[in-house]
């Protein structure tokens, strides 16, 4: 019986797909620094609420970050090349709306990224990039929404400090419970 050979053709996706998910990779990882010194900020100022979302949230970078590189060294069979600079010597904000409104900007522009990249996965023909893409254009539209409610509700009250807390305590429920559910998911 004479031998088959299968030829498998590896497809690689496009420079500019390739450079705008390192760019996307680059951004996860930084906001995710962001995220931590916010959740440093926040515990500081006593507010155990946003230090529990702030550390939700690295967390979900880190993940975006992780699962895009993943994608790039299977399918690309190449190393991001990542560019990171970040420095925690920025001029903090100066209240939690400031903080909730550099955020809500951050995510706009992750959107837009995401969106761009998807495009392209589309026009490539990559339907698992594609796919991954839309779940992290579902999670950063989810956090952008999130924000911008905590944006309206404060600035509603004229950043009133005993509403802040009182969402900050309704934060903490809420992200003990999902921080007890990501613990019981990973053991």
């Amino acid at each position: 019986m004479p031998a088959i050979t299968l030829k498998v053709r590896v497809k690689m996706i496009s420079y500019e797909l390739n450079s705008l998910l390192n760019e996307i990779i680059s951004y996860e990882l930084i906001h995710c620094l962001s995220e931590i010194d916010l959740m440093g900020m926040a515990q500081f100022n006593g507010l155990q609420g946003f230090k529990r979302l702030h550390r939700y949230s690295a967390r979900d970078r880190l993940e975006h970050a992780i699962c895009l590189v993943n994608h790039i060294v299977e399918y690309n069979k190449s190393i991001p090349e990542l560019k990171l600079t970040y420095s925690s010597s920025v001029a903090k904000p100066a209240t939690v709306l400031d903080s909730l409104k550099i955020e809500y900007q951050k995510s706009e522009e992750q959107i837009s990224r995401l969106k761009s990249a998807s495009k392209m996965a589309i026009a490539e023909s990559e339907d698992f990039l594609m796919h991954t893409l839309e779940c992290l254009i579902r999670d950063e539209m989810k956090e952008s929404i999130r924000i911008s409610r905590a944006i309206q509700e404060i600035s509603n009250t004229g950043n009133n400090t005993t509403f802040v807390q009182l969402l900050d305590s309704k934060i903490h429920d809420k992200y003990k419970s999902k921080e007890k559910d990501m613990q019981a998911r990973e053991y």
